[in-house]
């Protein structure tokens, strides 16, 4: 599995429900939401294989802006991971 994070441009459901279609559609896509609440308005993606450039293709066709977030290692390696 692999979690990928972007900062975009969908500040609305209606702007979610314009990329959801496409989204659902792309192989390898398990899961994914947009915190439209967020000051990056950040789209996370669960995905089972890498498909960062599908999603960026995605979105810019139907007119938004993204940018690969980079996820500090402490927080996707569990060996990284503080039991504090």
């Amino acid at each position: 599995m692999e979690i990928i994070l972007f900062a975009t441009n969908i500040t609305s459901d209606q702007h979610i429900n314009i990329v959801a279609p496409a989204l659902n559609s792309l192989h390898g896509v398990e899961r994914w939401k947009v915190d439209i609440d967020d000051c990056d308005k950040v789209l996370r993606v669960v995905a089972t294989t890498s498909i960062s450039t599908q999603i960026r293709i995605v979105l810019n066709k139907h007119g938004f802006t993204c940018m690969q977030m980079t996820i500090p290692a402490s927080l996707t390696d569990p060996e990284e991971r503080s039991l504090d």
